[in-house]
């Protein structure tokens, strides 16, 4: 990710205002979730790897560009995550989804805005 944030870095140097620059990567995420959804539908593993990795870089852009600080924010969200696991196990709902055990802490994202 920070080789991902280096890049937005030099990219978007000279950019002409920050807000135009956040309206385009908005757009490029909604685009980017469409091509996902397009490979999926058909059936393609390498253009549905490359739409998330598309989407994965296009959503740094977006944090990078409202200086926010992505990388300890991915860390504080992995950290709540970990708090689902009850006696170092998942818990899953009738759906087959991870759910929020009896230690869940939500993640605290105030710090990184």
């Amino acid at each position: 990710m920070k080789r991902t944030l280096e890049w937005f870095e030099v990219a978007l140097s000279h950019k002409v205002s920050n807000k135009e620059c956040i309206d385009v990567q908005y757009k490029c995420i909604a685009e980017e979730f469409l091509e996902l959804q397009d490979a999926i539908n058909s059936d393609n593993e390498v253009e549905q790897l490359d739409a998330i990795c598309d989407i994965i870089v296009s959503c740094i852009g977006y944090a990078y560009l409202n200086s926010w600080d992505v990388i300890s924010a991915i860390e504080e969200v992995n950290k709540s995550n970990f708090s689902k696991f009850e006696n170092n196990k998942a818990v899953f709902n009738e759906g087959g989804k991870i759910t929020k055990g009896k230690y869940f802490t939500p993640p605290k994202l105030e710090k990184f805005i």
